[in-house]
């Protein structure tokens, strides 16, 4: 986190449960111990003790409102922020951003290809999201899918940017060990939940890699923001999507019924 306070020009917090139970600091970060909800209250499970997507971004939100900031920035801890990305949420054209990290090789220090399947920086308008927060959905951070819901959704409702060209934010790159979660299965549910707006990404990531194969690299930039326009910007879901995504919720939630308790 050294870089991060060597190129952020807002306060950095450290969101902790308000329980202030193992309670941790961080040099340089002010603790907010203001966390209410929690993967073991919304999944019915057991297991490690995570945040709820939504609530992290509410907390943020009051906090910048609070502090006469526009935006706040959520960001996994392992991400090196560049001035570059700092100037671009500053630049103040959007009511969101999305970042896509870039990998560096650990050995050469050497840039990787920006990866285009996930997100890990997002920075958001601080009313926009008191306004429209109670559309997003209660993930669990650290599990699969928030982040690609998250982006498609604040593509679509906010016109916001995604950003997954140049390396704005990177990451050492390092093994991926995936293991099995007890909430996986509840974030999988979200996504069913939210299928438009995930079916959207997933024809994002396509056509992208359709483009940037054929140019052999990344595409031209004017074609890429077309397509942002195209499926997220311009993008309204019709009667016949609605129709279709609410056959989806009644499926999602006859199994769900039946489904054994959480354990």
């Amino acid at each position: 986190m050294g870089r991060l306070r060597e190129v952020c020009r807002w306060p950095l917090l450290n969101l902790q449960f308000h329980e202030r139970r193992d309670l941790q600091e961080l040099d340089g970060f002010e603790t907010l111990a203001v966390l209410e909800r929690d993967s073991l209250r919304v999944t019915g499970r057991t297991g490690r003790r995570k945040p709820i997507v939504s609530e992290m971004f509410t907390r943020l939100a009051d906090a910048a409102v609070q502090r006469g900031l526009r935006y706040f920035v959520l960001t996994n801890s392992d991400i090196i922020f560049t001035p570059g990305a700092v100037d671009r949420v500053l630049a103040g054209d959007r009511a969101s951003f999305v970042f896509s990290r870039t990998d560096v090789d650990a050995a050469t220090g050497s840039d990787l290809q920006p990866l285009i399947y996930g997100a890990d920086v997002f920075a958001v308008e601080a009313r926009w999201w008191i306004a429209h927060g109670s559309r997003f959905r209660s993930y669990v951070i650290g599990e699969n899918a928030w982040d690609n819901a998250y982006a498609a959704q604040l593509l679509c409702w906010s016109r916001g940017l995604l950003l997954n060209r140049e390396p704005l934010v990177r990451h050492e790159a390092h093994e991926v060990v995936w293991t099995s979660s007890p909430f996986a299965g509840y974030n999988a549910y979200l996504a069913g939940l939210d299928r438009m707006y995930f079916t959207q990404w997933v024809h994002y990531v396509r056509r992208l890699e359709s483009i940037r194969s054929a140019a052999g690299g990344f595409g031209d930039i004017d074609e890429e923001l077309r397509l942002q326009d195209e499926v997220f910007w311009s993008w309204k879901p019709g009667l016949a999507d609605r129709l279709l995504q609410a056959m989806r919720v009644v499926k999602l939630e006859m199994r769900r019924r039946s489904a054994p308790s959480p354990s």
